[in-house]
């Protein structure tokens, strides 16, 4: 079966076929902002290294509603819950977990799901899932955008969310990068844009942002549609035998 056959038979086994792909618009109630917490408790004698609670975030979009809660896809690197092997060297004892903030205007502790974590992958893309959560999701598009087509992101860019208001970007799908894995768009991204739901006109999911070019800030690149909707389906998947089991109390 070709690639993009079996795509569109996950997408819609699993999203399901209704009118709202036909009638779905932008809905800011489906953004999420992310805030990740790292807890350094202790470090390394003679180290360059903080005690101290730091906070980083980034941006989500709600995909799927699930059990009272709801999923919620990002970029991976917004979602890691470790570090990198070279700092990580520093630290003695550290703590780091998810919240998210949505229209509601409270936070609520996510779970870790999914994600592209392994060195050399170069997709980036998370998963998480939100108990007691539940907000409007957005619909997978059916199909990719295609170069020159209008595209958009919600963005806490620069970490300004004030709910239940979300900064919205425009920009145009400019096409598959070399690695057919992702793609580039001209949305205007910089520090909390990643994690960004990118959707069409019809206000479905077509990518997630995750970097942006450091020289010009309207070039950002996205995870292709045909990843983001494998991705996906994959982690719906996973979260459903999860919750199966019973156990949503492990990040």
């Amino acid at each position: 079966m070709h690639l993009k056959s079996v795509i569109f038979f996950l997408v819609f086994a699993f999203f399901g076929c209704n009118d709202s792909y036909a009638k779905q618009k932008v809905n800011p109630e489906s953004f999420v902002k992310i805030y990740k917490h790292i807890l350094i408790e202790e470090c390394v004698e003679n180290t360059k290294c903080v005690v101290g609670q730091f906070v980083m975030s980034g941006s989500g979009i709600a995909i799927h509603t699930m059990n009272s809660g709801t999923v919620i896809l990002s970029a991976a690197h917004v979602c890691e819950l470790d570090f990198n092997k070279k700092f990580a060297k520093n630290l003695k004892k550290f703590k780091i977990w998810l919240e998210v903030e949505s229209h509601l205007n409270k936070r609520h502790k996510a779970l870790l799901i999914d994600g592209t974590f392994n060195p050399g992958d170069v997709r980036d893309l998370c998963s998480i899932f939100v108990p007691e959560l539940k907000l409007k999701s957005v619909n997978i598009a059916k199909k990719a955008p295609v170069p020159g087509e209008e595209v958009m992101a919600m963005s806490a860019i620069a970490g300004v969310y004030h709910p239940p208001s979300v900064p919205m970007f425009k920009g145009i799908y400019s096409g598959l990068l070399p690695d057919k894995l992702n793609a580039m768009t001209t949305i205007h991204a910089m520090g909390g844009s990643s994690g960004s739901g990118v959707l069409n006109s019809r206000g479905e999911l077509v990518g997630i942002l995750f970097a942006v070019n450091s020289k010009v800030n309207h070039i950002s690149l996205v995870s292709s549609w045909e990843q983001t909707a494998l991705f996906a389906a994959q982690t719906l998947k996973k979260i459903s035998d999860i919750l199966r089991k019973g156990d949503t109390s492990k990040q």
